[in-house]
């Protein structure tokens, strides 16, 4: 049972591959350039080692087996994407939902240095090391529910670009925080949702979220889920592979 459950994860990911690989049958110059400049990017930038020298002398000691056990890292090619999509859209408010030890948390933060950055987080173990790791940045951590965020802090935040969740976090209801925050999306924003294949509940609630009101294009990245909520664009969905 476990051997077929491999071959077809294999499988799928295989098919996924030929789908709009490098643009290829996608019309939209929107998703095209998104794509081949943006997803498939390959180029390092130089901030990619220098948060990873930050990361090895700051957390990565300290995270052993118990404090994993809490949340898993972020892989590395997703935190590079979070990297690329804030260089390319340079929102001016990013917004998480969850965290990864502050690691997603650095690679958004270091495009650009004019961003309001702001950082929601349950879990107290996490939050309390994510503070020592972010203390020399200027992103702000907010100890809050997952299913009841503080209206207060998400009001002031007022109109967000950039939004990421992470929906690998058991602890919340990745519906329940969309539509806490969707009344300060911007009129532009992006929600990005991390962990979207972890089991069938969350598979189900990917496909209810990317029919969510106001969004245009989502993108399935296997893992990684983004959304646009650009009403200039038409309603389109993409399997892409990452």
């Amino acid at each position: 049972m476990e051997t077929r459950r491999i071959l077809k994860k294999y499988c799928i990911k295989s098919f996924r591959k030929l789908r709009y690989r490098k643009g290829f049958g996608v019309h939209s110059p929107f998703a095209y350039d998104l794509i081949t400049s943006v997803i498939e990017e390959r180029y390092r930038y130089y901030s990619y080692n220098a948060i990873e020298v930050y990361l090895k002398k700051t957390l990565y000691p300290k995270l052993d087996n118990e404090k994993l056990s809490l949340r898993k890292k972020i892989e590395r090619k997703k935190s590079t994407l979070l990297f690329r999509l804030v260089n390319r859209f340079h929102p001016k408010v990013i917004l998480e939902i969850g965290s990864s030890w502050g690691i997603s948390s650095l690679y958004m933060n270091a495009p650009h240095s004019d961003v309001l950055q702001v950082c929601m987080e349950q879990n107290a173990v996490v939050a309390e090391l994510m503070e020592q790791v972010l203390s020399q940045s200027n992103i702000r951590i907010v100890r809050a529910k997952f299913d009841s965020l503080p209206e207060k802090e998400i009001n002031e935040l007022n109109s967000v670009e950039f939004v990421l969740i992470h929906a690998s976090s058991d602890e919340m209801s990745v519906e329940k925080v969309l539509r806490q925050v969707a009344p300060v999306l911007s009129t532009e924003a992006i929600v990005v949702i991390d962990g979207i294949r972890k089991n069938n509940v969350r598979q189900q609630e990917w496909k209810r979220i990317s029919v969510f009101p106001g969004v245009t294009v989502s993108m399935d990245l296997y893992d990684m889920g983004l959304l646009f909520f650009f009403p200039k664009l038409n309603k389109q969905h993409y399997i892409v592979s990452f």
